[in-house]
């Protein structure tokens, strides 16, 4: 059973939390952050380490396991720079058309 998936698919779920946050009320988006980094600790540091563990005992080999978790972060890296680009889009043709 690999992990990788599961890993991936938090990696996605938390660039869509932060995605959101131009969304909310700039009164609010103090707190809309604070639960966003209390959220990424709870579901990305708090299993990171045991998963990673239950990798390691299935696949026993470090160097795989680190192409596995560096692949990850490069597609969670495209993910939110296509996101960002969108965003930036968006803004410059709110902008425009006003």
């Amino acid at each position: 059973m690999c992990c990788c998936p599961v890993i991936l698919c938090a990696a996605v779920l938390l660039f869509f939390v932060l995605l959101w946050l131009h969304c909310v009320k700039p009164i609010l988006r103090a707190l809309s952050m604070a639960i966003s980094t209390v959220s990424i600790h709870i579901f990305g540091d708090v299993p990171s380490l045991p998963l990673v563990g239950i990798l390691q005992d299935h696949i026993n080999d470090w160097r795989k396991i680190a192409f596995c978790l560096t692949s990850i972060f490069f597609l969670a890296a495209i993910i939110w720079f296509i996101g960002k680009w969108h965003t930036t889009m968006q803004l410059w043709y709110y902008i425009r058309c006003s």
